[in-house]
């Protein structure tokens, strides 16, 4: 019953506030075209993208090759804007206008739409039960990767795993063996976690359209962050869990890597282990992957660029296992992981995974950081 009026309490307390509606009415497109056009194909797609993206949105277009009302209609307009060579594509939103197609206006556009062409709302935070004021805005996407990474970093179920496999390590007494096994590991860990944040991403990308996936998405993270911070207040560990089944089978696996006769064969082992591990790990780190990389598809990057903030996430993500492990390997010795130390982990992850799934249903403009 505790558990129950706990999780009532904790929802009821970070759901109140007025959610902002996603109704995109407020915004006018307009695009000038030509049959015949290159690039007029181009802009007009990605005008209807942002048309089934956007709810709401007030979207005219008008062909000026073959339409002498519309050419005079885009030559007025042109001439308003000291526009010395008007020329098409030409494409009128928030009080300015892109002249021809290129994916940088293009996504300049898209970021100026999502803020309902109002720049004052990069600066405009919203309030917060027991926190006061929120403005991810005021932070850039790379700080904001930092920290979030370093938070998601201090996960308990991949920490327990990894001090595990150290606490064999350091039974052999062999440093060499330790830094070979325990660097593939780590190595293989980072690898994995970055392709399942793109598997992500890729997700996001494909079903961004929709408008409702931001409140899905929102309302996943919010509750799996309560859930894990029910679970630290409670001291249920039965909440958000690796199996006893899978753990036992990954222990073994453990075992069997620190134990292999030749190099090849035990760093074998660890890659293998290293994917096996992230992969029952799924339950406990599916929060934070899922808020960063749909942040990321929010915001409309470049692809190199989506890659660029992956890399620095898994970067961030992996320090304090890298931390462990050099400490390890200088000492000879490993810590054993206490169970007071899962459950403050798991408080401050719910409190952050609550905080921008809160965000995500209430104000995802903020979230947009261009």
């Amino acid at each position: 019953m505790r558990k129950h009026l706990l999780a009532l309490l904790l929802i009821s307390v970070f759901v109140q506030a007025q959610t902002r509606s996603n109704d995109y009415s407020d915004v006018n497109v307009t695009i000038y075209w030509g049959e015949g056009c290159p690039f007029c194909g181009e802009a007009l797609k990605h005008v209807e993208t942002l048309k089934n993206k956007y709810s709401g949105i007030n979207v005219g277009t008008y062909e000026v090759y073959h339409n002498e009302s519309n050419q005079n209609r885009f030559l007025e307009q042109a001439g308003k804007l000291n526009v010395s060579q008007p020329g098409v594509p030409f494409t009128l939103y928030c009080d300015t206008y892109l002249q021809g197609f290129n994916f940088e206006s293009a996504q300049l556009m898209q970021a100026r739409i999502e803020n309902h062409c109002q720049k004052k709302n990069k600066k405009t935070p919203i309030k917060m039960p027991f926190l006061g004021k929120i403005n991810p805005r005021g932070l850039s996407l790379p700080t904001l990767t930092i920290l979030i990474a370093a938070v998601d970093g201090f996960n308990p179920c991949a920490m327990w795993m990894l001090c595990f496999l150290l606490a064999l390590l350091v039974a052999s007494r062999d440093r060499k063996k330790m830094i070979i096994i325990g660097s593939a590991f780590i190595l293989s860990s980072a690898a994995a976690y970055y392709l399942y944040m793109l598997a992500w991403l890729k997700v996001f990308q494909l079903i961004g359209f929709i408008t409702f996936t931001r409140t899905i998405v929102g309302l996943m993270v919010f509750i799996y962050g309560a859930v894990k911070m029910i679970g630290a207040v409670t001291e249920d560990e039965q909440i958000i869990r690796i199996p006893e089944s899978l753990r036992k089978r990954v222990y073994s696996q453990m075992r069997d890597v620190t134990r292999a006769v030749t190099w090849p064969a035990a760093i074998l082992g660890a890659v293998i282990l290293a994917f096996t591990v992230n992969l029952v790990e799924l339950l406990c780190t599916a929060g934070f992957p899922a808020l960063y990389t749909k942040i990321l598809e929010e915001n409309s990057l470049a692809p190199p660029v989506y890659h660029a903030y992956l890399l620095l996430y898994n970067i961030v993500y992996m320090w304090d296992d890298v931390a462990v492990f050099v400490l390890a390997v200088l000492t000879l010795s490993s810590k054993k992981m206490q169970k007071v130390d899962g459950r403050f982990m798991n408080f401050v992850a719910g409190a952050v995974l609550m905080l921008f799934g809160f965000l995500f249903i209430s104000n995802p403009q903020l979230l947009v950081i261009h």
